[in-house]
């Protein structure tokens, strides 16, 4: 290949790269998906925010290991979990150990947990899952996470839904996945899942008229490069 020829073909690759690079722009995307209202005990219960759409099961679990699935509940305070004979609403670890598990549409970070029904000796098991041969599988788990009152006031259980706590979580306790559980693991353990932020890379074409030209000479560099080297 000629010198000539080379620096054509270098120009009209650097011509696509720069169409494309601008063709495409990632930004990182929150969500906050608030779970209270009155649809009841179900088998799951489905949201939408945005572009994001996320089931949400419950199951009973072992140290993250998902058991058997239980029901999942939505009550005005938030998600609990429950099984036959269980009459508490909420995700707690007495008996068996419960479980959520937040289903996505595509991969996301658990960033805040906002619970309600909690008292001072909870805490909160984050685990995130895999779909392997054998379905879902356990890939990080971060047991006792702790949780925080939002208000000073409501550091002592009061039995009133006005009982608020949150669990930011640190770098090392974020999981990223597209399944994602939050659950109890101590019969001390109880309190329901009120809130949720997740954050996700959302990349949005970016309309491209400006760099037409640039493509169209580009692709006619490369036309004419083809048609000298068949002759």
């Amino acid at each position: 290949m000629s010198i000539r020829r080379n620096k054509f073909s270098t120009l009209a690759g650097a011509a696509l790269v720069g169409v494309l690079a601008t063709g495409a722009n990632a930004a990182t995307i929150h969500e906050v998906f608030h779970l209270g209202g009155h649809a009841g005990v179900a088998s799951s219960h489905e949201y939408t925010s945005g572009d994001l759409t996320m089931t949400v099961t419950a199951f009973q679990h072992n140290k993250g290991d998902l058991k058997s699935q239980i029901q999942v509940g939505q009550w005005s305070a938030g998600l609990g979990a429950q099984f036959k004979g269980d009459k508490d609403h909420r995700v707690d670890g007495r008996g068996r150990d419960e479980m959520l598990l937040f289903s996505f549409n595509r991969e996301v970070t658990l960033k805040f947990v906002g619970v309600s029904y909690f008292d001072h000796d909870d805490d909160v098991e984050i685990a995130s899952y895999f779909m392997g041969k054998k379905g879902l599988t356990l890939d990080e788990y971060h047991s006792d996470v702790d949780l925080d009152p939002w208000f000073k006031s409501t550091w002592f259980y009061n039995g009133s839904s006005d009982d608020h706590g949150q669990v930011w979580l640190d770098a090392d306790e974020q999981v990223t996945s597209k399944f994602i559980g939050i659950g109890a693991d101590h019969k001390d353990d109880q309190f329901k899942v009120a809130a949720i932020k997740v954050s996700y890379e959302h990349i949005a074409a970016i309309p491209l008229p400006a760099g037409l030209p640039l493509l169209l000479g580009g692709f006619g560099l490369l036309a004419v490069l083809r048609k000298r080297k068949s002759a």
